[in-house]
């Protein structure tokens, strides 16, 4: 299901991009039984010009009593193509009332060097200065200290310091607690690299409360082969004046670049010594074997295979049977566990796959779980369905039915789940979303979500409708050349420096998932050009989803 939920999702999110509709007004509905739209509330997007996608303004309204009623609403400035300034009121007895302010300053390359938030004071008529954030740069715009102040008060301030490859080597942040007379360090991490721009050091140190002085914290410490792969990485902790080990991991490859063997080393003393080992096997570059094998020092200082999992593949390089073994002891020896087994349509695309224990009485294996997708002509998936093997029946009982349709385009128009109710012994539909689109353009103007569906009445008891009012077909192509020109740029990449740079992204929202599928990391984007911390994420592929004024902007990501 999983696979699937990604397989959709970017399928959206690219096909997005394509299209535009700017949605200049965003209405929410609630539909009864009888398909009545009852108003909910709106959000009227006015700017610049019919060709101009800069907001002017933002106005959210209400439905009561028979009428649209005001809520609240957001004016933007814009300078260069730039944001310098956004007021933010709220509508209360019949007037409008400030709220916030913030406000942006630039240098000539585009970089944020003032950002300012202010709450209103109805007392003094005044805006208050609650939080700035003032950012200076080197002449090759990276970000080399950024201060923030709380109340006009300097409290905080992270230092940057660049090598010539422009790799962050040392970062510092500190705090005062004397209106910024004096900067007390709290955390350092410094990172070096190799040659070839690899990390091969990170290390942090943290305040000391009692010496009021920073004392080392903890190191992480890789090492490379002559193509750059990670052959060790190591984490250790500082204690007692000492750097200890805490674990440690080895990698050694074939020459196709591929893992042979990962170990896991344990601690004996200070001696890493033989723990825990992957071995992967390898024909034709495809994965046939992996083995996890534990360091026998009773039986002469072994390696004993503790599991295993075989791979079979087709003539399509797929994997059509996948066995997972353990060890039951020498006599035995490996013991089937599990079986997966893949069957495929003729575009290769897997359509059932049957997950089997093993039965070692009878030494044949049982059925557990099966899933079945169906495609349409263009590949896309029409049907994904689980099932559940019951053994008193000796049949298979649905657990979940996803339904899905598509318009002539590839474009997602229905998505109905349906889930096993126990109660009732049958399947119940769960939650219905539809997706309409203009004719022409082909750009999403509605959808609907129906949730709570009623066995008895068979409907579905909650009902909502979301419409869009978009641009012309002239001004939608117009803005589509304004979006492929100043598209969303992101670098280094691939990145080992935990900063991503970002550009193109004014008053978007940046997201990063992994190959799974998840949501690691959401930034929102106040300007043009910005930055993201990346050093949490770990060694891999993501992808990069920027959502701006009604489009979606795609790229990969290589995080080393």
């Amino acid at each position: 299901m999983k696979k699937l939920l990604i397989l959709l999702f970017l399928a959206a999110s690219l096909s997005a991009s394509a299209q535009f509709c700017r949605k200049d007004t965003i209405k929410s509905f609630s539909v009864s039984a009888t398909n009545v739209k009852t108003p909910l509330a709106r959000t009227i997007n006015y700017h610049k010009s019919p060709t101009n996608n800069q907001l002017d303004s933002t106005l959210y309204q209400e439905w009561a009593q028979g009428a649209w009623g005001n809520r609240n609403k957001t004016v933007y400035a814009y300078t260069n193509g730039l944001k310098t300034w956004e007021l933010t009121s709220n509508f209360n007895q019949n007037a409008w009332l400030k709220l916030r302010k913030q406000n942006w300053m630039y240098d000539a390359s585009g970089n944020v060097l003032v950002k300012a938030d202010s709450n209103y004071i109805p007392a003094s008529n005044n805006y208050l200065l609650n939080r700035t954030e003032v950012s200076t740069y080197d002449a090759n715009n990276n970000l080399t200290q950024i201060i923030i102040y709380i109340l006009q008060s300097p409290i905080y301030k992270t230092t940057y310091v660049y090598n010539a490859n422009n790799l962050v080597t040392l970062a510092t942040f500190t705090e005062s607690k004397d209106n910024g007379v004096t900067f007390v360090a709290q955390s350092e991490s410094v990172y070096e690299y190799n040659a070839s721009n690899k990390m091969t050091l990170n290390q942090t140190k943290n305040l000391n409360t009692t010496t009021n002085m920073l004392q080392f914290s903890a190191q992480t410490i890789k090492e490379y082969d002559a193509n750059n792969n990670v052959t060790a990485s190591e984490n250790q902790n500082y204690q007692s004046g000492n750097w200890v080990p805490i674990n440690r991991y080895t990698y050694v490859y074939n020459s196709d670049g591929q893992v042979t063997i990962q170990g896991f080393p344990g601690l004996s003393g200070n001696q890493w010594v033989n723990n825990l080992q992957v071995l992967n096997t390898y024909t034709n570059k495809l994965l046939t074997l992996k083995e996890t094998q534990s360091w026998n020092i009773v039986s002469q200082n072994t390696w004993t295979t503790v599991n295993s999992r075989n791979y079979i593949y087709n003539q399509y390089e797929k994997p059509t049977v996948e066995v997972y073994s353990t060890f039951a002891g020498p006599t035995v020896g490996m013991v089937p566990q599990s079986r997966t087994t893949y069957l495929y349509n003729d575009s290769a695309d897997w359509n059932e796959k049957l997950d089997q224990s093993y039965n070692p009485q009878n030494t044949q294996y049982v059925n557990q779980f099966k899933e079945n997708r169906n495609f349409n002509a263009k590949g896309l998936i029409l049907q994904f369905s689980n099932f559940a093997w019951i053994a008193q029946s000796n049949s298979w009982r649905p657990n979940a039915i996803n339904n899905f349709t598509f318009s002539a385009s590839n474009k997602l128009t229905m998505q109905e789940d349906l889930v096993w109710d126990n109660g009732n012994n049958q399947l119940r539909p769960n939650q219905k979303r539809t997706f309409e689109f203009h004719p022409t353009y082909d750009y999403e103007t509605a959808n609907t979500n129906q949730t709570g569906f009623n066995l008895g009445a068979g409907i579905y008891s909650n009902h909502t409708r979301v419409e869009f009012a978009c641009v012309n077909s002239a001004t939608q192509t117009n803005s589509i050349k304004n979006i492929a020109k100043a598209g969303l740029k992101i670098y280094p990449n691939p990145n080992n420096s935990g900063t991503l740079n970002i550009e193109n992204a004014a008053n978007g929202i940046v997201s990063i998932y992994n190959t799974m599928g998840q949501k690691v990391m959401t930034q929102n984007m106040d300007e043009a050009k910005g930055s993201v911390n990346i050093l949490a994420l770990k060694k891999g592929l993501y992808i990069v989803i920027l959502q701006s004024n009604g489009t979606k902007q795609t790229s990969k990501l290589i995080v080393e």
